[in-house]
Parts: C-alpha cells; sequence; structure tokens
C-alpha cells in the first residue's frame, strides 16, 4: 500500500528542467543561504564533484557532453588549472574527483533522501495540530505535506535496494535526523513561508542532482548501471515496466523532485490561512516539471478552476 502520488509518462519524464526561482526578499535570501551554507558542508565531506558542463570524454566510449560549437570558447575561457584532456580513463576521472562512481552516488541518495522526508511530515504535524488547536478546518494542507513526506520515504526506500549502508552512517543519520527535525520544527513555528521557500531550494538542488546522474548513465560515466535492472520496489511504486532499468529510476525520482520543488515553492508564496491549490487538483506534470511553482495570484486562480 502507499499513499497517493504522482505519476508520469515518457514526455513528462524529458520535460524536467532543472530551474532556479529568482531571489525576490530577505526571506528567499536566508532560505537560500542556509541551503548553500548545509549543501557546501556536505559536499566537502564526500567530495562532490563540482558542476562543469564539460567531461573528458571516457576513453573507448564515443558518449561525450562536449557540443562542438562550444568547444572553442569553453577553452578559451577555461584556466589552464581547469582544462581537461579531451578523452581520459574513468577511473583517472573518478580518481581526480571529476566525476562519482555507483556508491558514492548512492550514499548521496541515502542521506539526502533520509532526510527529505523531514519537512513534509513537520509542516503536516504542526499544521494538524493548529486545526485542532484552534477548532477550525486546515485548507488542504496536511493531506499535501503527508504525501510530500511518504514519496520522499519511498525513494530512501528504493535506493536501500542497492546500498546497504554501515553502521557509521546509520549512526550519523540518527544523529542527522534529530538535530533536523528539531531545526525544521522550530524554523515552521517561526516563518512557515520562508520554511516552504527552503524546501523549494533544496528541491531545485535534488533535481540537479539526479539530472547529473543521468547524464552520467547516459554519457558513459556509470558504466556499471548500464542495462542494471531496477528493484522491484521501484516497478511496483510507479507502474514501471518489468525490463525498467536503472535509468528509469533515476528518471522518475527527478520528476518526483521536481513535483516537490512545485509543491514547496507554491507554499512559499501562500498565506497559511490560504486553501492550498492543489487539494482541487494537480496541475500537469509537464508544467510541474519545468516550472518553479505559481504565484499566490495564480494558485487562487488556479483554485477557482481559471485559466493560469
Amino acid at each position: 500500500w502507499a499513499m497517493h502520488h504522482a505519476t508520469y509518462t515518457n514526455e513528462d519524464l524529458d520535460s524536467v528542467k532543472v530551474v532556479h526561482r529568482k531571489l525576490t526578499g530577505f526571506g528567499d535570501r536566508i532560505a537560500a543561504f542556509m541551503v548553500n551554507f548545509m549543501r557546501y558542508f556536505f559536499d566537502v565531506a564526500t567530495r562532490y564533484p563540482k558542476h562543469r558542463e564539460r567531461f573528458p570524454r571516457v576513453k573507448g566510449s564515443e558518449k561525450t557532453l562536449v557540443k562542438n560549437k562550444r568547444l572553442f570558447l569553453l577553452k578559451k575561457h577555461s584556466s589552464t588549472k581547469d582544462q581537461l584532456p579531451e578523452e581520459m580513463e574513468l577511473g583517472e576521472m573518478r580518481k581526480r574527483h571529476l566525476c562519482f562512481g555507483p556508491d558514492d552516488w548512492l550514499i548521496r541518495i541515502v542521506f539526502l533522501e533520509s532526510v527529505a522526508g523531514v519537512p513534509g511530515m513537520v509542516a503536516a504535524v504542526l499544521r494538524h495540530l493548529h486545526s485542532l488547536r484552534l477548532l477550525r478546518r486546515d485548507g488542504g494542507w496536511i493531506n499535501t505535506m503527508l504525501a510530500d513526506a511518504a514519496n520522499e520515504r519511498q525513494h530512501l526506500l528504493v535506493a536501500l535496494k542497492m546500498y546497504d549502508p554501515g553502521w557509521f552512517m546509520r549512526s550519523f543519520l540518527i544523529i542527522t535526523q534529530g538535530i533536523f527535525w528539531n531545526f525544521f520544527f522550530v524554523f515552521y513555528l517561526i516563518a512557515p513561508r520562508v520554511a516552504h521557500r527552503f524546501v523549494g531550494i533544496l528541491e531545485e538542488e535534488a533535481v540537479l542532482t539526479y539530472s547529473r546522474i543521468i547524464d552520467d548513465i547516459k554519457e558513459g560515466r556509470l558504466p556499471e548501471w548500464d542495462n542494471y535492472p531496477a528493484p522491484q520496489i521501484a516497478i511496483d511504486y510507479w507502474g514501471l515496466e518489468k525490463n525498467a532499468q536503472i535509468l528509469d529510476v533515476m528518471r522518475f525520482l527527478r520528476a518526483d523532485e521536481a513535483n516537490h520543488r512545485y509543491i514547496n515553492h507554491t507554499f512559499a508564496e501562500l498565506k497559511p490561512s490560504d486553501f492550498n491549490p492543489f487539494a482541487y487538483g494537480d496541475p500537469s506534470p509537464q508544467l510541474r516539471g519545468k516550472s518553479w511553482g505559481l504565484t499566490r495570484d495564480e494558485a487562487i486562480a488556479y483554485f477557482e478552476n481559471e485559466d493560469i
């Protein structure tokens, strides 16, 4: 049994884009600073490869991210230190931390998804208690937040079918969850709209992460995952084909993260007393995949079933 969750066609999956909402106020900048602060230290600790537009071609493979019309400009504007050969052994690329291997990616996914399930549950609990305390309806937010948390937990369960953390990582996750739960609990009590913006920006980074994994698989930097079968739990949850592969799973994970990005950025635009527009119905997956979310006026129009 699983809570209601989004489903996608191939066109929906292909429509997902890396989108960054422009920061417009003090609260947005605080949220972005916190995300960047947390990500910086996590990236340093895991030796996360910096984002780059161009990778060397994997030696022995025709696959490459280099676009010929941009190659000259990339060389011209790159420092000598950052210049890379046209072709490189995959082992050398990983040794130089230009890209991750399968275990590196799975460690990152397990950690991030174990944390990502916290905000939705915290928001749902606090709004549930608020509704009980004030003896009034919630406006449809609780169910969406619970579904958000449940979906993130499902992502974790999928990743755990491919990677089994050791005692050190499990201990670290317990400590991290305790700290993050209490941090977000207080954060949401004080500034719920900024808290949703924080999650929206966090989900922007999640879409970027899964996009990098998809690119690595397609471009030959993760040959271990070529034709690697999808875990059965992923096939059952998203209704994948029986011969689905890890690439398909990563595309569905990315689409889910784009959905969370859309929801939380929209909630950050609303007043806590506003009705949840997604209680009326979900926008199309393609809209959610390539847009950051709805403004408050668009959300109200959507709820009223007007064109947005």
